[in-house]
Protein backbone atom coordinates (compact mmCIF):
# COMPACT_ATOMS: atom_id res chain seq x y z
CA UNK A 1 0.00 0.00 0.00
CA UNK A 2 2.84 2.34 0.89
CA UNK A 3 4.53 1.52 -2.38
CA UNK A 4 1.39 2.40 -4.32
CA UNK A 5 1.10 5.71 -2.51
CA UNK A 6 4.74 6.47 -3.23
CA UNK A 7 4.28 5.73 -6.91
CA UNK A 8 1.16 7.85 -7.13
CA UNK A 9 2.83 10.67 -5.20
CA UNK A 10 5.74 10.76 -7.60
CA UNK A 11 3.76 10.25 -10.80
CA UNK A 12 3.08 13.97 -11.37
CA UNK A 13 6.70 14.86 -10.71
CA UNK A 14 8.64 12.16 -12.53
CA UNK A 15 9.98 14.17 -15.47
CA UNK A 16 11.69 11.80 -17.91
CA UNK A 17 11.49 8.91 -15.43
CA UNK A 18 9.00 6.12 -16.04
CA UNK A 19 8.17 5.74 -12.35
CA UNK A 20 9.13 6.79 -8.84
CA UNK A 21 10.74 3.35 -8.38
CA UNK A 22 13.22 4.19 -11.14
CA UNK A 23 14.15 7.36 -9.30
CA UNK A 24 14.64 5.37 -6.09
CA UNK A 25 16.96 2.89 -7.82
CA UNK A 26 19.11 5.64 -9.34
CA UNK A 27 19.15 7.45 -5.98
CA UNK A 28 20.36 4.28 -4.25
CA UNK A 29 23.21 3.95 -6.75
CA UNK A 30 24.16 7.61 -6.24
CA UNK A 31 24.11 7.28 -2.44
CA UNK A 32 26.34 4.20 -2.49
CA UNK A 33 28.77 5.98 -4.82
CA UNK A 34 28.73 9.01 -2.52
CA UNK A 35 29.44 7.03 0.67
CA UNK A 36 32.16 4.87 -0.90
CA UNK A 37 33.66 7.90 -2.63
CA UNK A 38 33.79 9.94 0.57
CA UNK A 39 35.72 7.23 2.39
CA UNK A 40 37.97 6.35 -0.53
CA UNK A 41 38.91 9.88 -1.55
CA UNK A 42 39.47 10.88 2.08
CA UNK A 43 41.87 7.94 2.27
CA UNK A 44 43.73 9.13 -0.84
CA UNK A 45 43.99 12.69 0.51
CA UNK A 46 45.26 11.40 3.87
CA UNK A 47 47.80 9.12 2.16
CA UNK A 48 49.32 11.93 0.10
CA UNK A 49 49.38 14.30 3.09
CA UNK A 50 50.94 11.78 5.48
CA UNK A 51 53.57 10.14 3.25
CA UNK A 52 56.42 12.13 1.71
CA UNK A 53 56.89 9.20 -0.67
CA UNK A 54 53.82 10.54 -2.47
CA UNK A 55 55.04 14.13 -2.61
CA UNK A 56 55.83 14.56 -6.30
CA UNK A 57 54.15 16.02 -9.37
CA UNK A 58 52.22 12.87 -10.27
CA UNK A 59 50.63 12.48 -6.86
CA UNK A 60 49.86 16.18 -6.58
CA UNK A 61 47.61 15.73 -9.61
CA UNK A 62 46.14 12.62 -7.98
CA UNK A 63 45.54 14.61 -4.79
CA UNK A 64 43.84 17.38 -6.77
CA UNK A 65 41.66 14.81 -8.54
CA UNK A 66 40.64 13.28 -5.20
CA UNK A 67 39.71 16.70 -3.80
CA UNK A 68 37.39 17.29 -6.77
CA UNK A 69 35.86 13.81 -6.36
CA UNK A 70 35.48 14.34 -2.60
CA UNK A 71 33.52 17.58 -3.14
CA UNK A 72 31.32 15.78 -5.67
CA UNK A 73 30.61 12.95 -3.22
CA UNK A 74 30.14 15.24 -0.21
CA UNK A 75 27.81 17.81 -1.75
CA UNK A 76 26.85 17.41 -5.42
CA UNK A 77 25.61 13.81 -5.29
CA UNK A 78 23.65 14.16 -1.99
CA UNK A 79 21.82 17.29 -3.20
CA UNK A 80 20.95 15.63 -6.51
CA UNK A 81 19.73 12.57 -4.61
CA UNK A 82 17.50 14.69 -2.36
CA UNK A 83 15.96 16.40 -5.38
CA UNK A 84 15.51 13.08 -7.15
CA UNK A 85 13.68 11.55 -4.19
CA UNK A 86 11.43 14.53 -3.54
CA UNK A 87 7.77 14.11 -4.54
CA UNK A 88 7.06 17.82 -4.91
CA UNK A 89 8.86 21.06 -5.64
CA UNK A 90 10.96 22.14 -2.64
CA UNK A 91 11.88 25.86 -2.86
CA UNK A 92 14.10 25.61 0.24
CA UNK A 93 16.51 23.36 -1.68
CA UNK A 94 16.82 25.61 -4.74
CA UNK A 95 19.78 27.75 -3.51
CA UNK A 96 21.66 24.57 -2.59
CA UNK A 97 20.72 23.13 -5.97
CA UNK A 98 22.27 26.11 -7.77
CA UNK A 99 25.49 25.72 -5.79
CA UNK A 100 25.49 21.98 -6.62
CA UNK A 101 25.19 22.82 -10.33
CA UNK A 102 28.17 25.15 -10.15
CA UNK A 103 30.28 22.69 -8.15
CA UNK A 104 29.36 19.84 -10.50
CA UNK A 105 30.63 21.74 -13.55
CA UNK A 106 33.70 22.91 -11.65
CA UNK A 107 34.64 19.47 -10.27
CA UNK A 108 33.81 17.66 -13.50
CA UNK A 109 36.05 19.99 -15.48
CA UNK A 110 38.78 19.81 -12.85
CA UNK A 111 38.68 16.01 -12.92
CA UNK A 112 39.14 15.69 -16.66
CA UNK A 113 41.87 18.36 -16.62
CA UNK A 114 43.69 16.48 -13.86
CA UNK A 115 43.46 13.25 -15.83
CA UNK A 116 44.99 15.08 -18.78
CA UNK A 117 47.84 16.27 -16.54
CA UNK A 118 48.34 12.73 -15.21
CA UNK A 119 48.41 11.28 -18.73
CA UNK A 120 50.95 13.87 -19.95
CA UNK A 121 53.00 13.41 -16.77
CA UNK A 122 53.24 9.65 -17.23
CA UNK A 123 54.10 10.08 -20.90
CA UNK A 124 56.97 12.34 -19.86
CA UNK A 125 58.14 9.73 -17.34
CA UNK A 126 58.55 7.03 -20.00
CA UNK A 127 59.81 9.26 -22.82
CA UNK A 128 62.22 11.93 -21.52
CA UNK A 129 65.29 12.01 -19.29
CA UNK A 130 65.05 12.66 -15.57
CA UNK A 131 66.61 16.10 -16.01
CA UNK A 132 64.08 17.10 -18.65
CA UNK A 133 61.23 15.67 -16.57
CA UNK A 134 62.37 17.66 -13.52
CA UNK A 135 62.29 20.87 -15.58
CA UNK A 136 58.89 20.12 -17.12
CA UNK A 137 57.30 19.25 -13.78
CA UNK A 138 59.07 21.54 -11.37
CA UNK A 139 57.17 22.60 -8.25
CA UNK A 140 56.30 25.96 -9.78
CA UNK A 141 55.02 24.54 -13.07
CA UNK A 142 53.09 21.81 -11.29
CA UNK A 143 51.41 24.42 -9.08
CA UNK A 144 50.49 26.48 -12.16
CA UNK A 145 49.08 23.38 -13.87
CA UNK A 146 46.96 22.59 -10.80
CA UNK A 147 45.63 26.15 -10.75
CA UNK A 148 44.69 25.86 -14.42
CA UNK A 149 42.77 22.62 -13.79
CA UNK A 150 40.37 24.71 -11.69
CA UNK A 151 40.56 27.98 -13.66
CA UNK A 152 39.51 26.53 -17.03
CA UNK A 153 36.21 25.00 -15.82
CA UNK A 154 35.55 28.10 -13.70
CA UNK A 155 35.73 30.28 -16.82
CA UNK A 156 33.73 27.70 -18.80
CA UNK A 157 30.79 28.11 -16.41
CA UNK A 158 31.09 31.75 -15.23
CA UNK A 159 31.34 33.37 -18.66
CA UNK A 160 28.07 31.78 -19.95
CA UNK A 161 26.34 32.62 -16.66
CA UNK A 162 27.42 36.27 -16.81
CA UNK A 163 26.25 36.53 -20.42
CA UNK A 164 22.86 35.14 -19.39
CA UNK A 165 22.78 32.17 -21.75
CA UNK A 166 23.36 29.52 -19.06
CA UNK A 167 21.30 28.85 -15.95
CA UNK A 168 22.53 26.47 -13.28
CA UNK A 169 20.34 24.73 -10.76
CA UNK A 170 17.11 22.74 -10.79
CA UNK A 171 16.04 21.05 -14.00
CA UNK A 172 12.40 19.98 -13.74
CA UNK A 173 12.69 17.58 -16.66
CA UNK A 174 15.62 15.53 -15.32
CA UNK A 175 15.01 16.38 -11.63
CA UNK A 176 18.67 17.22 -11.21
CA UNK A 177 20.86 20.03 -9.95
CA UNK A 178 23.23 20.53 -12.85
CA UNK A 179 21.96 22.78 -15.65
CA UNK A 180 18.47 24.18 -16.10
CA UNK A 181 18.06 23.02 -19.70
CA UNK A 182 14.67 24.76 -20.11
CA UNK A 183 16.12 28.23 -19.37
CA UNK A 184 19.57 27.81 -20.95
CA UNK A 185 20.69 28.25 -24.52
CA UNK A 186 21.49 25.01 -26.34
CA UNK A 187 24.58 26.68 -27.78
CA UNK A 188 25.83 27.57 -24.28
CA UNK A 189 25.31 24.04 -22.99
CA UNK A 190 27.12 22.50 -25.95
CA UNK A 191 29.83 25.18 -25.71
CA UNK A 192 30.37 24.36 -22.06
CA UNK A 193 30.80 20.68 -22.95
CA UNK A 194 33.14 21.63 -25.79
CA UNK A 195 35.41 23.47 -23.32
CA UNK A 196 35.49 20.56 -20.88
CA UNK A 197 35.60 17.39 -23.00
CA UNK A 198 36.77 17.16 -26.67
CA UNK A 199 40.23 18.75 -26.49
CA UNK A 200 41.10 17.05 -23.22
CA UNK A 201 39.75 13.72 -24.44
CA UNK A 202 41.85 13.84 -27.63
CA UNK A 203 45.02 14.77 -25.72
CA UNK A 204 44.40 12.07 -23.11
CA UNK A 205 43.87 9.48 -25.86
CA UNK A 206 47.05 10.56 -27.65
CA UNK A 207 49.09 10.40 -24.42
CA UNK A 208 47.77 6.94 -23.55
CA UNK A 209 48.52 5.58 -27.03
CA UNK A 210 52.05 6.99 -26.93
CA UNK A 211 52.62 5.57 -23.43
CA UNK A 212 51.59 2.08 -24.50
CA UNK A 213 53.77 2.42 -27.59
CA UNK A 214 56.79 3.47 -25.52
CA UNK A 215 56.30 0.67 -22.99
CA UNK A 216 55.77 -1.93 -25.72
CA UNK A 217 58.81 -0.75 -27.69
CA UNK A 218 60.94 -0.65 -24.54
CA UNK A 219 59.94 -4.21 -23.59
CA UNK A 220 60.89 -5.52 -27.03
CA UNK A 221 64.26 -3.76 -26.96
CA UNK A 222 65.39 -4.95 -23.54
CA UNK A 223 64.04 -8.49 -23.37
CA UNK A 224 67.20 -9.96 -24.92
CA UNK A 225 69.72 -7.72 -23.13
CA UNK A 226 71.75 -8.49 -20.02
CA UNK A 227 71.14 -6.22 -17.01
CA UNK A 228 74.54 -4.56 -17.33
CA UNK A 229 74.15 -3.59 -20.98
CA UNK A 230 73.23 -0.08 -22.03
CA UNK A 231 70.22 1.02 -24.05
CA UNK A 232 70.05 4.07 -26.31
CA UNK A 233 67.00 6.35 -26.24
CA UNK A 234 67.32 9.13 -28.82
CA UNK A 235 70.51 11.05 -28.11
CA UNK A 236 70.89 9.92 -24.49
CA UNK A 237 72.19 6.65 -23.07
CA UNK A 238 70.39 5.08 -20.15
CA UNK A 239 71.26 1.99 -18.12
CA UNK A 240 69.04 -1.08 -18.42
CA UNK A 241 65.91 -0.44 -16.37
CA UNK A 242 66.43 -1.20 -12.69
CA UNK A 243 63.76 -1.88 -10.06
CA UNK A 244 62.83 1.81 -9.85
CA UNK A 245 62.31 2.06 -13.63
CA UNK A 246 60.13 -1.05 -13.56
CA UNK A 247 58.16 0.49 -10.73
CA UNK A 248 57.61 3.65 -12.78
CA UNK A 249 56.25 1.56 -15.63
CA UNK A 250 53.93 -0.25 -13.20
CA UNK A 251 52.71 3.03 -11.70
CA UNK A 252 52.12 4.37 -15.21
CA UNK A 253 50.02 1.35 -16.17
CA UNK A 254 47.96 1.63 -12.98
CA UNK A 255 47.27 5.34 -13.45
CA UNK A 256 46.17 4.60 -17.00
CA UNK A 257 43.44 2.41 -15.46
CA UNK A 258 42.22 5.56 -13.70
CA UNK A 259 42.20 7.51 -16.97
CA UNK A 260 40.49 4.65 -18.80
CA UNK A 261 37.81 4.28 -16.12
CA UNK A 262 36.96 7.97 -16.35
CA UNK A 263 36.74 7.87 -20.14
CA UNK A 264 34.40 4.86 -19.99
CA UNK A 265 32.20 6.61 -17.41
CA UNK A 266 32.09 9.98 -19.16
CA UNK A 267 31.32 8.83 -22.71
CA UNK A 268 27.66 7.74 -22.24
CA UNK A 269 26.69 11.00 -20.52
CA UNK A 270 28.59 13.20 -22.98
CA UNK A 271 27.08 11.41 -25.99
CA UNK A 272 23.58 11.70 -24.50
CA UNK A 273 23.97 15.44 -23.87
CA UNK A 274 25.10 16.05 -27.45
CA UNK A 275 22.38 13.85 -28.96
CA UNK A 276 19.65 15.43 -26.83
CA UNK A 277 20.35 18.79 -28.51
CA UNK A 278 21.05 17.56 -32.04
CA UNK A 279 18.36 14.95 -32.73
CA UNK A 280 14.80 15.86 -33.61
CA UNK A 281 13.28 12.98 -31.63
CA UNK A 282 15.10 12.85 -28.31
CA UNK A 283 12.60 11.01 -26.12
CA UNK A 284 14.69 7.82 -25.93
CA UNK A 285 17.93 9.73 -25.35
CA UNK A 286 16.39 11.75 -22.53
CA UNK A 287 15.29 8.53 -20.85
CA UNK A 288 18.93 7.36 -20.85
CA UNK A 289 20.43 10.60 -19.48
CA UNK A 290 19.66 9.93 -15.76
CA UNK A 291 21.27 6.47 -15.95
CA UNK A 292 24.26 7.93 -17.80
CA UNK A 293 24.59 10.62 -15.10
CA UNK A 294 24.55 7.94 -12.38
CA UNK A 295 27.19 6.00 -14.32
CA UNK A 296 29.33 9.14 -14.51
CA UNK A 297 28.93 9.77 -10.78
CA UNK A 298 30.19 6.26 -10.00
CA UNK A 299 33.61 7.31 -11.27
CA UNK A 300 34.05 9.50 -8.19
CA UNK A 301 34.42 6.38 -6.06
CA UNK A 302 36.32 4.19 -8.55
CA UNK A 303 39.71 5.93 -8.45
CA UNK A 304 40.53 5.11 -4.78
CA UNK A 305 39.61 1.46 -5.45
CA UNK A 306 42.05 1.35 -8.36
CA UNK A 307 44.79 2.94 -6.23
CA UNK A 308 44.16 0.49 -3.39
CA UNK A 309 44.09 -2.60 -5.58
CA UNK A 310 46.73 -1.76 -8.18
CA UNK A 311 49.00 1.11 -7.09
CA UNK A 312 52.04 -0.12 -5.11
CA UNK A 313 52.65 3.08 -3.11
CA UNK A 314 49.02 3.80 -2.26
CA UNK A 315 48.36 0.16 -1.37
CA UNK A 316 51.06 0.26 1.31
CA UNK A 317 49.98 3.60 2.80
CA UNK A 318 46.27 2.65 2.70
CA UNK A 319 47.01 -0.52 4.64
CA UNK A 320 48.88 1.42 7.33
CA UNK A 321 46.10 4.03 7.70
CA UNK A 322 43.24 1.52 7.83
CA UNK A 323 45.07 -0.58 10.44
CA UNK A 324 45.96 2.51 12.45
CA UNK A 325 49.69 1.79 12.14
CA UNK A 326 50.74 5.32 11.24
CA UNK A 327 54.31 4.72 12.41
CA UNK A 328 54.75 2.22 9.55
CA UNK A 329 53.79 4.70 6.82
CA UNK A 330 56.75 4.98 4.36
CA UNK A 331 58.49 8.37 4.65
CA UNK A 332 55.83 9.65 7.03
CA UNK A 333 55.81 13.36 7.80
CA UNK A 334 56.66 12.85 11.45
CA UNK A 335 59.06 10.44 13.12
Amino acid sequence: MDELSNNSAGSSYDGVYSSYAERQIISAVLLVASIVGLFGNALVIAAVVLSKKLWNATYMFVLNLSIADFVTCAYVIPINTAILLSTEHMPALMPFCTVAGFLYTLCFGCSINNLLCIAINRYAVVSVSKATYSKLFSQRRTAVAIMLTWLVPTCAVLIPILTGCLQLGFDKEYLSCVVDTQNSSEGCILGRMACLVPIQFCLISWSCVMIFYRIHTHAKRVQHLAPIEMQVYGDQRMQQPNLNNKLQVEVTKNLLFVVGAFVVCILPYSVCVVLSFTLTNTAIVKKIVPTAFAFLSINSCLNPMIYGLKHPHFKTVFRCIVRGKFAEIPDRIWK
